[in-house]
C-alpha cells in the first residue's frame, strides 16, 4: 500500500470515528432532555408536599462516618425514627 492509500484509508477512519463521537454526544443530550421533560411533567411527589402541588423538598441525607440518617429541606434537618422512635441508621 502506498502513502497515498495509507493517507486515504487514515481520513476514512478519522471521520467514521468523528461521526461516531457525534453520534453519541446527540444521543446523550437527546436523553438527557428526555429526562428532564419526564421529571417536569411527572414529578415526583412525597406526603409533605402541599395541595397545590407545591413541592416541600424533603430528602433524607445519611451520615458517611456513622451511617445514620437524617431527613432535611431547605429550613432545617431532623434524625429520621423509625416506627420504635429509634433513629434509622447503623443499629436500626
Amino acid at each position: 500500500m502506498n502513502k497515498g492509500q495509507k493517507d486515504y484509508w487514515w481520513s476514512v477512519g478519522f471521520h467514521m470515528a468523528r461521526g461516531a463521537i457525534f453520534q453519541i454526544c446527540v444521543i446523550l443530550i437527546v436523553a438527557s432532555l428526555l429526562g428532564q421533560a419526564y421529571n417536569y411533567v411527572f414529578p415526583h411527589r412525597d406526603d409533605c408536599d402541599a395541595a397545590d402541588g407545591t413541592l416541600c423538598g424533603m430528602r433524607v441525607y445519611t451520615d458517611a462516618r456513622t451511617n445514620l440518617q437524617y431527613l432535611g429541606n431547605t429550613s432545617g434537618i431532623t434524625p429520621r425514627l423509625g416506627a420504635d422512635g429509634k433513629q434509622i441508621g447503623a443499629t436500626h
